[in-house]
């Protein structure tokens, strides 16, 4: 038998890291066109490029998983209809 926890922990480690994402997103402030790039006085910085491509890796991590762990489902429903 297949063991459905694989992909499992794999979409909880994504769905973790998109909610790290997203509030790293909302709780960050967006460095000001006035100061100048190198100020000491912008502590936290939203970088929304990477932030952003980081969202929707995980995304496509978390569909992944889920897809593996339906497929495994799948499968074992239909051995136990057959041996069942």
């Amino acid at each position: 038998m297949s063991d459905l926890s694989i992909p499992l922990n794999g979409f909880e480690r994504a769905a973790s890291q998109i909610d790290f994402t997203a509030s790293k997103i909302a709780r960050g402030t967006l460095p000001s066109s006035s100061s100048p790039s190198n100020s000491s006085s912008i502590e936290d910085t939203v970088d929304l490029s990477s932030d952003t491509i980081a969202l929707l890796q995980n995304r496509l991590v978390a569909e992944s998983n889920l897809k593996a762990f339906q497929s495994i489902d799948g499968l074992q429903k239909s051995l136990f209809g057959v041996f069942g």
